[in-house]
């Protein structure tokens, strides 16, 4: 071992190569370390831009094919004194179109088809809304009414139900009325009418006897 005397500093040879090789040492380390890291833990966020990439262009394509679209509108916007709790919405259809979905204020799906038509019903008193959705075939949406249909329910008061029913019963039992009577008169004619082309025969066979 050498040793060398510069002043007041004395370095040993042996000791400062022995720090060069623990140094040297060290560096290879970091170095397999880095070389050792798994390429898809680096690149781990390449695919995500990747993705949200080819995302904005599907979105943006869809937006595109919807706004060359034409307007999903119901025929009639409001339905007034739907007295019976129940309406028929229409719109126009779409020919893009592959299934409609009808829901109400509280985005429940009342109506789901191929035509271009819907039946609601059991509506209480008040004011409710519904929108129509165009579906493709996969069941993605297409387009949405701008403007909702609005039917006002307001049911018949309870007395003129009942008259109105009141009535309809009395009609009903009239018409049975009617029907047996014409039966009755009708069975009264064929046994008259029979009865005297019996006599006919009997008088023709006594008439011709010597």
């Amino acid at each position: 071992m050498l040793v060398c005397h510069h002043g007041n500093l004395t370095i040993s040879v042996g000791v400062r190569a022995n720090l060069q090789l623990a140094v040297i040492l060290l560096i290879i380390v970091q170095a397999r370390s880095v070389a050792g890291q798994d390429p898809a833990i680096q690149n781990r966020s390449v695919p995500q831009s990747v993705n949200t990439k080819s995302d904005s262009v599907a979105a943006g394509q869809a937006a595109a094919v919807t706004s060359l679209l034409p307007p999903l509108v119901f025929d009639e916007t409001r339905i007034d004194d739907a007295r019976e709790g129940h309406a028929t919405l229409t719109w126009n259809r779409l020919t893009e179109a592959s299934s409609y979905r009808v829901s109400n204020g509280d985005g429940s799906v009342l109506y789901r088809g191929a035509f271009p038509q819907a039946f609601v019903s059991g509506l209480e008193d008040g004011k409710h809304r519904f929108t129509v959705t165009a579906l493709d075939a996969a069941g993605q949406p297409l387009a949405i009414s701008p403007t909702p249909a609005v039917v006002m329910v307001r049911h018949w008061p309870l007395v003129q139900a009942l008259l109105l029913f009141t009535i309809g019963g009395l009609v009903f039992i009239a018409l049975v009325v009617v029907l047996v009577y014409g039966a009755i008169t009708c069975r009264n004619v064929d046994d008259r009418v029979a009865d005297r082309l019996t006599g006919q025969a009997t008088d023709h066979r006594g008439d011709s006897q010597p």
